[in-house]
């Protein structure tokens, strides 16, 4: 009863959407790349679409922000039945690369004369990178070329903190090792009226590399050539130190000091300065107020033997922008075995007791019974 005639009819399929998301990644300078990662969903009847990934970064790219791309794998041609924005894009962050630095400069600078205030102080560190010290933790396979880092040499004195003294000159110690380079600049430091003054200098690394840690500081002392003086400024290497603050084994305390009868022969006058590194943190020994001074200059040659006491304070400088009192008036003595010049043969002795002399607080070389000396591992000292 019915005739069935079919008209016919036009039928549009349209492109299936894509979602697509690219993963941000980071990695540090001089690291390879990473593997990069993204999502691919709305894909239909199991067609074989897979993400590919691309940067305009490489290994030695600088540090900054770089752009990560994608592109679509599509090995069946099923591509054209999709739609997808092909704007989307990531971002790769490269981040700084661990430096490590060493003090390789001297610690100790004389004035022109006795009549004279400034010096001109070249301020000196070996800088490397973190592949060059394969004890460190921090080590990893992969150099970079330190020459990539700015150097800066700064004050750590709570009254002048960070404040830049010079930015250095970097030159590779050996030209085919991009590792390891001395950084070096000129400073001139000015001691006004005082006959010495010590400084506490810090390193800080920037540029494709980091490091601004106080573990690195050093204390450099300058002084005018008096007689009858004593003063001085290096290291000594942890090895035995002693005393309810005794600094870690391996790592450095720093000092610097001067100790003299002034002009009139009516009192002592001088200062103490000395950095101690414990548990993380970092202590400091401060004095101005020497009560006693005993001179022995050697009978041929130069150097000679000096001690002097003096009350002093100790303070956690952590933190140098907020320190932390945790005492005053307390009793330091130190001793000087100065063996002539360069100073590689001087020794010296630090110690702190509390107040009422029945805590033995620092120790810079503890025998069990009493503080001995030890040899600096830098600097240099004079008893004139």
């Amino acid at each position: 009863n019915y005739t069935i005639t079919n008209k016919g009819a036009a039928f549009t399929i349209t492109q299936a959407p894509l979602t697509i998301a690219v993963h941000p990644k980071s990695k540090q300078y001089s690291d390879p790349l990473p593997a990069f990662t993204g999502s691919i969903t709305g894909i239909k009847n199991g067609d074989n679409l897979t993400l590919s990934f691309s940067t305009t970064a490489t290994l030695l790219s600088n540090v900054g922000s770089y752009p990560i791309s994608f592109g679509i794998t599509d090995p069946n041609g099923k591509l054209g039945n999709y739609s997808w924005d092909a704007t989307i894009k990531n971002t790769l962050t490269v981040t700084q690369e661990d430096a490590r630095t060493t003090w390789s400069g001297l610690l100790f600078y004389s004035t022109a004369s006795t009549s004279t205030s400034t010096a001109n102080v070249t301020l000196q560190a070996t800088i490397q990178d973190i592949t060059a010290v394969a004890s460190d933790p921090a080590y990893d396979p992969y150099p970079g070329d330190i020459r990539t880092s700015v150097v800066q040499f700064v004050s750590r004195d709570p009254s002048n903190y960070g404040a830049l003294l010079c930015q250095a000159t970097l030159t590779l110690l050996n030209p085919s090792d991009s590792k390891t380079a001395i950084a070096s600049c000129s400073w001139t430091a000015s001691i006004g009226n005082a006959d010495a003054v010590p400084y506490t200098i810090g390193t800080v690394i920037a540029g494709n590399y980091l490091r601004d840690n106080q573990t690195d500081d050093m204390v450099l002392t300058v002084a005018k050539p008096l007689i009858g003086f004593t003063t001085g400024g290096g290291f000594l290497v942890n090895q035995a130190s002693g005393g309810s603050y005794a600094g870690d084994a391996g790592l450095k305390t720093n000092f610097g000091f001067n100790a003299k009868v002034n002009k009139s022969g009516s009192n002592l006058q001088g200062s103490v300065n000395i950095i101690i590194r414990k548990g993380g943190r970092v202590y400091q020994i401060k004095s101005n107020a020497i009560s006693s001074l005993t001179e022995q200059l050697a009978t041929s040659g130069t150097g000679g033997t000096a001690q002097f006491a003096s009350k002093a304070n100790l303070t956690d400088i952590t933190n140098p922008l907020a320190p932390i009192s945790l005492g005053g008036n307390l009793n330091f003595q130190m001793t000087i075995n100065d063996q002539g010049e360069p100073g590689t043969s001087d020794l010296v002795t630090f110690q702190l007791m509390s107040a009422d002399g029945t805590t033995l607080l620092f120790s810079s070389n503890w025998s069990g019974t009493k503080t001995v000396e030890q040899v600096l591992g830098g600097g240099n000292v004079q008893v004139r």
